[in-house]
């Protein structure tokens, strides 16, 4: 139990570590213009408040800098136009939601499938990308061909907030068995992978591009197995943003077309290439 303990505690505060540096780097490094001595509130004027997700492919550090998919592809877009961005890192889209509906933010940056339950209260940009949800396990000496049926009766971990606990309810319904599914308040799809390859917990659902960014570093890591199909993959806002989420779809429908973004792709997707 002591051992389990302390790993959790690595684990905590590595989480808390790289939230804590991404949000020094944001306030020190972006071209926002705070409003505000108290960087608390959300930055009002022309600035657009971004939630985007601490991941692989949505933002990252490196060395002293960020990168990632998400955020070069938003600093595109904010040169063009000329606007400020003020970002706002998290780790589980639940608080991210949350902070959308108070209004603290304008937009959502994640790795997040267009779902038929989200649309009806949000809407969409057009798709980044696509991708699909994985099931993140260690491997074995099992050679036995996964199904999903094997999940019955088992416990599955997923991000508070996450689509893939919809997925995973609804798989629970085409097997005909019950799927135990903990939507972990405190650690974002990243982390979980980590956890499961620690051993603390046995198997988590995330993002495949984010499952191979993280099969990286934990080549005991088994990512192979989907339990969703290839989806769209957007960002999302609140109905009264509507003229934000046009202006990104316009500026994006020919963007997409440009070899920089073909180039963001092959730098950061596996599976869009």
């Amino acid at each position: 139990m002591k051992q389990i303990k302390l790993k959790k505690d690595k684990i905590r505060r590595y989480a808390v570590t790289l939230a804590t540096v991404l949000v020094i780097v944001f306030l020190i490094r972006q071209c926002t213009a705070p409003t505000s001595n108290n960087h608390s509130k959300r930055a009002e004027g022309d600035t657009i408040n971004v939630a985007i997700e601490l991941s692989p492919t949505s933002v990252k550090t490196e060395g002293d800098t960020l990168s990632g998919f998400h955020y070069e592809i938003l600093q595109d877009f904010a040169r063009e136009k000329n606007i400020n961005i003020r970002f706002w890192g998290f780790s589980n889209l639940k608080t991210a939601i949350d902070g959308l509906n108070k209004g603290r933010y304008d937009l959502i940056v994640s790795d997040i499938p267009t779902t038929a339950k989200l649309k009806n209260n949000y809407i969409f940009t057009e798709p980044i990308y696509v991708d699909r949800r994985v099931l993140v396990k260690q491997k074995t000496n099992d050679t036995t061909q996964f199904s999903h049926i094997a999940l019955a009766g088992d416990t599955v971990f997923v991000a508070a907030g996450a689509p893939a606990s919809d997925r995973l309810a609804s798989l629970s319904r085409e097997i005909g068995d019950t799927i135990h599914i903990i939507e972990d308040p405190e650690y974002g799809p990243e982390q979980l992978a980590i956890l499961v390859a620690l051993g603390e917990i046995k198997q988590a659902v995330i993002s495949e591009e984010i499952a191979r960014h993280i099969a990286k570093d934990y080549p005991n890591l088994d990512i192979t197995n989907a339990v969703s199909f290839n989806q769209f993959q957007s960002w999302m806002t609140t109905p009264k943003h509507q003229e934000l989420c046009d202006s990104i779809n316009s500026w994006f429908t020919q963007y997409n077309k440009t070899k920089r973004f073909k180039d963001l792709k092959s730098k950061y997707l596996h599976s869009n290439k």
